[in-house]
């Protein structure tokens, strides 16, 4: 039965979450209806966002992920620890296990990480959530508690209902053993995967053999991760050395790296081709321009400008044309976009104008000037 504190809260228009123990208008969208006798007030005593982050954690757990991973729908896996997570989290909050209702939430994220421009699924239990409340409607299911969970997935001769069979579910996990290796179990080839794609980004292979030494060297650091977890030292201490060995083929070792490598510097316009291919947004590769205390633009824009002039033979334009027009072109940028990418934030030209004026003034006497 719900808590005296639960109660009071519910008399109230509101209802507080046994988990992180926030206090939430109780509707639909903050917790979930529910047919449990432990929620005597028709709603699940967790609220939406602790069970999502609860799925997220059992995930992670399971496959070995470290806290920093962030589960959504671009990098979920669908295959049996999948679906035995889903049913944890059902038994936790007594809460329906349906196998339509799971394909269909596997078909719903499917479709929405191939279809270009859609929304990024974050919250992904919540997803299955509504399948579930979808289906019990549709085939006028009687109760949605885990009491009335599919024990086993029943299948016939007609054609079937599902658009992603259960024997396809695998058909990923699949491909990554064969990629790792198929002695390997899901929870080491996942870990693999993981580790993979955190270095890919940002590692320059130039052949085959350079992707291959990569290949070992994920292979040997996340097997010396597992036998230290372990508290196996000496094998850990063997993984570790062919991890070193898979490094230095791969020339990834902090010694082979370039001051480039350390700074995520980008030297060329093939670099900067290269790290394009391999982003989905354009924004984070571009050169951004940092401000220091002392920068000013303009002052910058005018010695070149002048220096261009200089060269063909031109008379020398004084500095405040040259911020007259930085100005104006600022304030139609920000005018027509916005600043949504901060490109200004920390802008200490105006501060500085001043101080260049005077400097200016300054250098022209000592020249001989006025």
């Amino acid at each position: 039965m719900a808590t005296q504190k639960q109660a009071k809260s519910s008399q109230s228009g509101k209802s507080i979450c046994t988990i992180c123990e926030k206090s939430k208008p109780l509707n639909k969208l903050n917790f979930w209806q529910s047919e449990s006798i432990v929620n005597s007030n028709g709603y699940l005593h967790i609220c939406s966002d602790c069970i999502n982050d609860m799925f997220s954690n059992f995930y992670k757990d399971k496959r070995g992920f470290g806290e920093d991973y962030e589960l959504n729908g671009e990098n979920i896996v669908f295959d049996e620890i999948t679906e035995d997570i889903v049913k944890d989290v059902c038994r936790y909050i007594d809460l329906s296990f349906n196998y339509d209702a799971y394909h269909s939430w596997v078909n719903h994220v499917i479709k929405n990480r191939e279809e270009e421009g859609s929304r990024k699924i974050n919250k992904v239990f919540g997803i299955y959530k509504s399948k579930l409340s979808t289906t019990a409607k549709q085939n006028g299911i009687s109760g949605i508690t885990y009491d009335y969970s599919d024990e086993t997935e029943t299948t016939n001769n007609s054609e079937s209902t599902h658009k992603v069979p259960k024997k396809n579910l695998t058909e990923e996990m699949t491909e990554l053993k064969e990629k790792w290796g198929l002695d390997y179990d899901d929870s080491q080839v996942m870990r693999f995967e993981n580790k993979y794609n955190f270095l890919q980004n940002n590692y320059k292979a130039k052949t085959n053999m350079h992707i291959e030494a990569l290949l070992k060297y994920v292979r040997y650091t996340v097997l010396a991760e597992m036998a230290t977890e372990a508290d196996d030292e000496k094998k850990a201490k063997v993984w570790e050395e062919l991890a070193q060995k898979a490094a230095t083929a791969a020339k990834i070792n902090p010694s082979q790296l370039s001051k480039a490598d350390l700074s995520e510097g980008l030297n060329t316009i093939a670099e900067l081709v290269q790290a394009v291919e391999r982003e989905i947004d354009i924004i984070p590769i571009l050169p951004s321009f940092k401000y220091r205390p002392n920068d000013a633009l303009d002052f910058n824009i005018w010695c070149y400008v002048n220096y261009e002039r200089h060269l063909r033979g031109m008379p020398l334009c004084s500095y405040e044309d040259v911020y007259k027009f930085y100005d104006e072109r600022k304030e139609d940028y920000i005018e027509q976009y916005g600043d949504p990418y901060g490109i200004f934030t920390g802008d200490t030209t105006l501060k500085n104008r001043e101080n260049i004026k005077n400097f200016i003034k300054v250098d022209k006497i000592e020249d001989g000037g006025e």
